[in-house]
């Protein structure tokens, strides 16, 4: 995503202090921070995101109505939010890994953890569709269900691999790329 900072309310460090955003003013602890209390994320991606929000309040009305009434859905759906977090429990960061892939750092382990948590975005896709949220229906229209990385890594790789490529055995048994 473009970064636009106009689109932004500017929050300087005082402001983000005296609020109590993400820590307190006396213990300067997260514990009784507005983060704190409403951080209910099951991901490390929805926890980011979170903070993102908090640290870069929206300006334009439209934007904010279409988050609000995304969140007021999913108030609402207690069974489908219910759903959407279990389908979500146990994921994988996957903005982190995808970035390890782009920076060339990601070993067997973490192509592992990108397909475990591609096998978990169908469910996530199908709780989605079903949500009364012109915001949560766009979002789901651009989930990639990642099948193919699923299923080259599912193919190509061992399910316990060894942390490090100098360790072999990551490969399963009789894989040929070629075939």
């Amino acid at each position: 995503e473009i970064y636009q900072r106009e689109a932004f309310m500017g929050l300087d460090a005082g402001v983000r202090r005296n609020l109590e955003l993400f820590e307190t003013l006396r213990g300067r602890e997260k514990r009784g921070s507005l983060l704190w209390v409403l951080d209910h994320t099951r991901t490390a991606m929805g926890g980011r995101c979170l903070r993102q929000w908090m640290e870069k309040p929206l300006l334009n009305p439209l934007t904010i109505r279409r988050r609000l009434l995304a969140v007021d859905c999913l108030c609402r759906e207690t069974l489908a939010r219910e759903e959407l977090s279990r389908a979500l429990s146990g994921m994988s960061d996957l903005e982190r890994l995808i970035g390890r892939v782009a920076l060339g750092t990601a070993n067997a382990r973490d192509l592992r953890a990108i397909a475990a948590a591609a096998e978990k975005l169908p469910a996530v896709r199908a709780v989605s569709e079903g949500l009364d949220s012109e915001l949560l229906r766009g979002l789901t229209e651009d989930i990639d269900e990642l099948r193919d990385i699923r299923e080259a890594v599912e193919a190509a790789i061992v399910d316990e691999p060894p942390l490090g490529l100098k360790d072999g055995g990551l490969i399963r048994p009789g894989y040929d790329a070629e075939a």
